[in-house]
Formats: structure tokens, C-alpha cells, sequence
């Protein structure tokens, strides 16, 4: 069985964006990156999308960051990002590190596992529930519930 993640759509601002003086100019300099699949479920939402948006008021030394990820009825938000991953918001979501992996017998380095929390019923939903991500590879794989079928990056 195969599936298949298309990059059918970029979407991203120019790398700072600054208005003062204007309808919210204080709202300082941001930018935004946005990423879609060209798949597209039932639903009409996109199969895949990460979105990232980062934001420094006016007369503030802070960056405050987002991030979503979302994969089917995967959809986890992060504050940040650092050499182990995303920091994940609290919530259902539960984050590892391994600086090494072994993944259905190949191996790959700097791994972030995002496992989704299936213990309360209303979180069994049928989908992926474990998302494998590597350092400058992206999405390298996941495991779906409740068939608990490992996919790995081809």
C-alpha cells in the first residue's frame, strides 16, 4: 500500500513585513510561511499542510512564534522550534528526540517522534496517531490507529 504527499501549493511572505502608522502598524514586523499538499480529503481540506508565522511587535525584543502541522485528523501546534524539534503546546501531544532512529529497518538521524494521546475516547479517531519527523527531511513517515500500520518515506 502507498501513500503519497504532493507539494502542490507555497505560500509565504516576503521575510519581514513592517506597517507602523497604518490600520494595526503596531502590530511590528511578521512573517508567514504557509505549505499545502495537492491531495485533498473528503472533507475538501487539504491531506497535508504546515503553516509557520513568526511576529515581533514594535519597540519588543520578542519573537513570538507558530507552528501547525497538520496530516489527516493529525493537527498538532507548536511555540517554537529548536535542534530537537518542535516545541509542542500542551495538550495531546507528546514529543521525543532520538539522535538516531531506526525505522523499519533504515536509519535516520535526528528524529522527532509527535505521538498523538489515544488513551480518552474522544482522541480514537482512525488516522495517524504517531508522526516521524527528521531534521532537513521533513516528514520522513507515521503510524495510523487503530491498524497501528507503520509508512516510511520512499
Amino acid at each position: 500500500m502507498t501513500d503519497t504527499i504532493t507539494i502542490g501549493r507555497l505560500e509565504k511572505s516576503e521575510a519581514y513585513e513592517a506597517g507602523k502608522g497604518c490600520y494595526h502598524g503596531d502590530i511590528g514586523c511578521n512573517m508567514r510561511y504557509h505549505v499545502y499538499s495537492q491531495e485533498m480529503l473528503s472533507n475538501y481540506s487539504y491531506k497535508f499542510t504546515v503553516n509557520f508565522g513568526s511576529q515581533t511587535p514594535f519597540e519588543s525584543s520578542v519573537t513570538t512564534r507558530s507552528f501547525s502541522l497538520k496530516f489527516y485528523t493529525f493537527i498538532c501546534d507548536a511555540n517554537d522550534i529548536n535542534s530537537e524539534g518542535l516545541l509542542l503546546k500542551p495538550g495531546i501531544f507528546s514529543s521525543h528526540y532520538y539522535p538516531s532512529l531506526n525505522i523499519a529497518g533504515s536509519v535516520y538521524n535526528n528524529v522527532q517522534l509527535i505521538i498523538k494521546d489515544t488513551t480518552n475516547s474522544s482522541n480514537k479517531m482512525a488516522g495517524p496517531y504517531k508522526i516521524y519527523l527528521a531534521k532537513n527531511q521533513g516528514m520522513i513517515g507515521y503510524e495510523d490507529y487503530p491498524a497501528l500500520r507503520t509508512w516510511i518515506k520512499q
